[in-house]
């Protein structure tokens, strides 16, 4: 997942979905320059809003579009290779799939298949980090990959 991060916030352009009406800003990166459109923070949301569903259905969408292929018991793929789809920014944020950035539009987030193994420990891993560090609905924050 951390890939996946580091690729959104480097290489935005390259990610799903394509964004046609003017670059893609993906927010939250700590490691941004001050004032720039990716040193926007985070605000998360809780699991029970309809912000977080709208987001799953938008990354929902864009999984189906892009990673159709992927491998899934349904496909008859091993177990070890299923994949899942990845979104950052995530859907417990307000600024996940659904976001409609006031200046920069839709679609300023990213999906990946991965291993989907690794994307429950990454939703466990953030479910522990929100805990840790008590970010509570409508807390902002950010995420910095190395």
């Amino acid at each position: 997942m951390a890939r996946h991060i580091q690729t959104a916030f480097t290489k935005p352009s390259t990610t799903v979905p394509f964004k046609t009406d003017g670059p893609k800003h993906i927010p939250g990166n700590r490691n941004a320059g001050e004032r720039t459109p990716g040193r926007e923070p985070l605000t998360r949301i809780l699991s029970s809003s309809s912000r977080y569903s709208q987001n799953r259905t938008a990354k929902d969408k864009v999984c189906k579009e892009f990673f159709s292929d992927r491998p899934l018991e349904s496909n008859g793929a091993p177990e070890d290779e299923w994949e899942e789809c990845d979104e950052y920014p995530f859907a417990s944020t307000k600024e996940g799939g659904a976001y409609d950035h006031p200046e920069y539009g839709k679609n300023n987030f990213s999906v990946q298949a991965v291993l989907g193994r690794h994307n429950s420990i990454a939703g466990s891993d953030l479910g522990v980090f929100f805990g840790r560090y008590r970010v509570l609905n409508g807390n902002k924050f950010w995420v910095a990959v190395r």
